[in-house]
């Protein structure tokens, strides 16, 4: 029963604390971290903000109280991004946590 004990801490302090010699030498910067990238063969060749009801590229924001920025609802396409073989719509989606 007490070597059951300290296994289970062994294994607890394993997960909370991570071993010295395995960490990176320079720590992830918090965009590839906190953003998921993508990758296309060809890179992208046009980006268009002319979709939907309004044209993002005509939205201007300025000021302090920020006037004209617009509200968007969730699952609002932003953008459509175009790559040597495909397109894709970029929208806005809120989550929850």
């Amino acid at each position: 029963m007490h070597v059951c004990i300290l296994e289970e801490e062994d294994d607890l302090e394993k997960l909370l604390l991570p071993d010295v010699q395995n960490l990176p030498l320079i720590p992830p910067s918090a965009v590839e971290t906190n953003f998921v990238t993508y990758f296309a063969l060809g890179g992208i060749t046009s980006v268009d903000f002319n979709v939907g009801k309004s044209d993002q590229t005509a939205v201007k924001v300025s000021e302090k109280r920020k006037k004209n920025a617009q509200h968007y609802e969730s699952n609002t396409s932003l953008c459509k991004v175009s790559t040597k073989n495909d397109s894709y719509i970029v929208r806005y989606v809120v989550c929850y946590t």
